[in-house]
């Protein structure tokens, strides 16, 4: 599908009829447009395994409620505009975005995945996300305002910011090579009351400082590694959390581990001693992060003699959401 004038797919006020809330976009290749590629406002709306490319805005643009966006590859947006690999703004609990590869590196680039809204739940997991980075605007790889949606088992990196929640849990990701900060814990938004962040087990590394936390919101930290950040590994302004509140983690290697916040009773400053041979973050043999974390519960893990180790675990807890279909748009690519 290509519209050089234009949006390419445009779907509106779905939601208002019942025999066209559930729409499906599958299998279809999205270029060139001087808009955005996909704009839909509508319920249960499923963008499965679409390539989506050389697009002006947003690569997916959906407000409404209940969506499934899963199995897509988005690169090369913000063309011409200010723009989102993916934009939600919902209406409606749930949201499922997973298994995607977004790419957003273009000189007008905002976010790979933006979620906002005034309603609870969704999830987010196994993406892949890599954004560039700017001196005269905010580029972030993720950005969260909703209540209640999981972050887990992502790769996020660049921008000036990896990551920023107001509501979320967030467990078992990489943040790495962000300008700024790996992780930023957002404002307390008037109209959503204070915000509620807890990161577990995640790994922030090569950022400039790893975790920061300089508003109201509420914040739990616990099993994170932050690594080989240039200035510091976790920063707390005045009048932010207790140390009780940030332990079991493993702050080493940074240019100040902590800064405002005291060293919690079980976290370590040793070095985590990652297996680079195997790639990722996977810890050797004689990392002291071994066995040294502390029990989530609710999240599962793999099963092992004794704790869990701070950083990455092996397995997260499985969820997905379920989405009917009446609607199919298709294309005729062949093998995709």
């Amino acid at each position: 599908m290509k519209n050089t004038t234009g949006t390419i797919l445009y779907l509106y006020n779905a939601h208002h009829e019942s025999d066209l809330r559930h729409i499906t976009i599958e299998n279809c290749d999205i270029h060139d447009g001087n808009k955005n590629g996909i704009s839909v406002t509508g319920d249960y709306v499923n963008i499965n395994k679409c390539k989506i490319y050389n697009i002006g805005a947003d690569g997916i643009y959906a407000r409404g409620a209940i969506f499934k966006v899963t199995n897509c590859n988005i690169r090369n947006v913000a063309l011409t505009k200010l723009g989102d690999c993916i934009q939600l703004s919902t209406r409606g609990a749930n949201c499922y975005i997973a298994d995607n590869i977004l790419n957003n590196h273009s000189n007008l680039a905002k976010h790979c995945i933006v979620i906002h809204g005034y309603d609870s739940g969704g999830l987010v997991e196994r993406n892949t996300c890599s954004i560039s980075t700017s001196t005269n605007r905010s580029h972030f790889a993720i950005q969260i305002r909703q209540k209640g949606i999981v972050v887990r088992d992502n790769s996020f990196e660049g921008g000036n910011c990896c990551g920023v929640f107001l509501f979320s849990e967030v467990y078992n990701n990489i943040f790495k090579n962000a300008s700024s900060v790996g992780i930023r814990i957002a404002e307390p938004d008037p109209e959503r009351g204070i915000g509620n962040v807890q990161l577990y087990h995640n790994v922030i590394d090569n950022c400039s400082t790893g975790i920061f936390h300089d508003s109201k919101t509420r914040l739990i930290m616990k099993n994170n590694i932050i690594y080989r950040c240039s200035k510091y590994g976790i920063k707390v302004n005045p009048g932010g959390i207790a140390s009780t509140a940030a332990d079991y983690n493993c702050s080493s290697n940074n240019g100040i581990n902590l800064f405002g916040i005291r060293k919690g009773l079980h976290s370590i400053d040793k070095d985590p001693k990652f297996d680079w041979t195997k790639g990722g973050y996977r810890l050797l043999d004689d990392s002291p992060c071994i066995k040294r974390g502390v029990v989530i519960s609710g999240i599962e893990q793999k099963a092992q003699d004794g704790p869990p180790p701070i950083g990455l675990i092996e397995y997260g807890r499985v969820g997905k959401l379920t989405m009917p279909v009446n609607l199919r748009i298709r294309s005729n690519l062949e093998g995709y």
